[in-house]
């Protein structure tokens, strides 16, 4: 059995990815050869997060993200955005689990940006998110239509035409980068004519 003073470095950082990973603390037990109470207690000494801190859950995520929903989460989950996995039994539905680096993963893909807000977000997420997007919004399509002196309708038709490229989240949301330099169909020029 191992003691409490042969945990090296080494050791303690793979403990903290077991952990992170959701294993079980007999699970890593067995993995270093020896008790799970001794797994606890060196986490504790060493100031390693437990379990519940290190894996979020969609709950919590969703307060994280200001959104008022974990089935936004679950649904970003199945759908294949957010890496998550299938946790304990809760009721009638089981729990979805999802580390920290995987959400971080998931804020930092540019193809997902426009399915959350940085306004929302709690203040340790917001600065550094608002850095690394660096500016970029996502504009309504009424938003534009107000630029442009057009209907919202029109919006639409430019989108489903294929001249101007938009993403969805309900509705049709249009990053304020893809308005520079677009002309809307109605003012650009006619080819000659024959």
């Amino acid at each position: 059995m191992r003691s409490r003073w042969k945990w090296q470095l080494d050791d303690l950082l793979t403990l903290e990815d077991m952990i992170g990973q959701g294993r079980s603390d007999a699970e890593i037990g067995r993995i270093f050869g020896c008790t799970p109470n001794a797994v606890n207690i060196a986490r504790k000494r060493h100031k390693i997060a437990p379990r519940r801190k290190a894996i979020l859950v969609a709950r919590r995520i969703a307060v994280r993200l200001g959104l008022g929903c974990s089935k936004t989460i679950t649904w970003w989950i199945t759908a294949g955005y957010l890496k998550g996995r299938r946790g304990q039994g809760c009721g009638l539905n089981r729990m979805w689990y999802v580390t920290e680096e995987a959400l971080l993963d998931f804020l930092e893909d540019a193809r997902y940006w426009h399915l959350w807000e940085v306004e929302r977000l709690e203040p340790q997420l917001r600065l550094w998110a608002s850095e690394m997007r660096d500016g970029v919004r996502f504009l309504t399509t009424g938003q534009v239509a107000a630029k442009f002196y057009v209907e919202h309708a029109t919006v639409n038709n430019w989108i489903h035409k294929g001249y101007l490229p938009a993403v969805r989240r309900g509705n049709w949301l249009i990053r304020s980068s893809d308005l520079v330099g677009f002309v809307p169909p109605c003012e650009r020029p006619r080819r000659a004519r024959l």
